[in-house]
């Protein structure tokens, strides 16, 4: 079981779960999956469904009460009687799996992007498909069939967006958390397509909700080789959709920050020592190598004394408002890692290909710096201004907005401290977000 303090980040939610991760662990309409001795010689529609059978022969109870066809592994007609050729193929994928529960969780998982058969396949053979809300007003088969389509580049980072349509479909069987965190990601991306459309919003925040609450009740309960990789897409996605839902009612809710910590979960989840044992050979291992670059950096501003250019003069004016020597192996305080790698920010090329390099900021930060950003630090909260008005500069539709307006909320506060150092280094930010410096209101 997972020490609860461990994930208190759960908590950016719609809905209160602080009674969940404080004492229960079990969630409305989903219970986690414990371990139990399985039944090897169940009917193919049993083990399909993934519910109990009576193994009675020649028809079981499940197929007898709904009226279909039994067969069993063991049978000499299995073979013949099987009917079509989707069920033979689902029904090879479901013994590669049965081998793969005891001995590697991740050798034969799909490595492609399911197709529109595959997904109705899925759909018909997965239970939790058949437990989800009817009253989105879309289909289930709509929003898969959406986030599996999806062709440009709108899943978090290259490597995220590959893993997730390459896998996610599979790693969903048996981790509901995770479906309902596509579900309601594909739900979000069609309401930004389609803003006029409520049954988007309300199939979106709808799944939300229900991921999160599935989500903290999974971690509670326990995480293990069968769950690490689906616990940590899900992560993924909670991050990108924590992000994409920053309020805009709230201007002066400057210092909530929750999506800052909800984008620190899959960093924790990967440090947790009974997970991170299970995802030595994770698909997940290549979207950390694309971020790794982030935490290897090391600002020498020694070096570069004699280039000039705006990124090189700003990072050199954040150094000395920071109090940061300006060589790597220099005296160092809490903000040097953190503007190290902002520094590498702004000098990057912002791009798709970069948001990797982003997330992995926010993910690393250390646990001394979150505290200074709850106290409003004024400097901490300026190297985030930064961050937001950088990462605005990714044109995607999770990132932009929710970048710009929390940009606009940092530049707000910091311009009523009256210090000419920090109202100069507030020019950079507020120029990418749009904020007017004179006659700011304060807060």
């Amino acid at each position: 079981m997972a020490p609860v303090g461990e994930f208190s980040w759960v908590n950016e939610i719609p809905g209160n779960l602080s009674s969940k991760l404080a004492g229960k662990s079990d969630a409305p309409g989903y219970r986690p999956r414990r371990i139990h001795a399985k039944s090897r010689k169940g009917c193919q529609n049993c083990k399909r469904r993934r519910i109990k059978c009576d193994e009675s022969k020649p028809r079981c109870l499940q197929c007898t009460d709904r009226d279909i066809p039994c067969n069993f592994a063991d049978s000499p007609s299995s073979h013949q009687s099987s009917g079509d050729q989707p069920a033979r193929e689902f029904q090879t994928r479901q013994k590669n799996k049965s081998h793969l529960e005891t001995r590697n969780p991740r050798s034969t998982v799909q490595s492609h992007v399911p197709t529109t058969e595959e997904i109705q396949l899925y759909l018909a053979t997965t239970i939790e498909t058949q437990q989800l809300p009817n009253d989105t007003q879309c289909t289930t088969f709509e929003l898969l069939n959406h986030f599996f389509g999806i062709t440009d580049p709108s899943i978090g980072s290259p490597e995220c967006q590959k893993v997730l349509q390459n896998h996610g479909l599979e790693l969903s069987r048996g981790a509901p958390y995770l479906l309902h965190a596509i579900l309601a990601f594909s739900g979000s991306h069609l309401n930004f397509l389609h803003p006029h459309e409520k049954k988007y919003e309300i199939a979106a925040s709808s799944y939300y909700g229900l991921s999160l609450k599935s989500y903290s009740a999974q971690i509670i309960a326990g995480l293990d080789a069968n769950n690490a990789d689906s616990i940590v897409g899900c992560g993924y996605l909670h991050t990108m959709l924590a992000f994409r839902n920053v309020p805009s009612d709230d201007l002066a809710d400057v210092v909530s920050l929750g999506w800052l910590r909800t984008m620190q979960g899959v960093r924790i989840l990967w440090a947790t020592e009974n997970l991170s044992s299970q995802l030595k050979n994770s698909h997940w291992r290549s979207v950390c190598a694309e971020a790794r670059v982030t935490q290897e950096f090391q600002c020498n501003h020694v070096e570069t004394r004699n280039i000039g250019g705006e990124a090189e003069d700003i990072s050199r004016a954040l150094h000395q408002f920071l109090e940061v020597d300006f060589s790597p192996n220099g005296t160092g305080n809490v903000y040097q890692e953190p503007l190290g790698r902002l520094c590498m920010l702004l000098k990057s090329n912002i791009g798709h290909n970069k948001i990797g390099m982003f997330m992995a900021f926010i993910g690393v930060l250390p646990q001394a710096f979150l505290q200074l950003l709850d106290r409003k630090d004024h400097k901490a909260m300026m190297i985030i201004c930064y961050w937001c008005a950088l990462f605005s500069h990714n044109e995607k539709w999770w990132i932009t907005r929710s970048a710009q307006l929390e940009c606009v909320k940092l530049c707000a506060y910091l311009s009523s401290i009256p210090d000419k150092v920090v109202q100069d280094l507030l020019r950079f930010p507020a120029s990418h977000c749009g904020y007017t410096l004179e006659g700011s209101v304060l807060i």
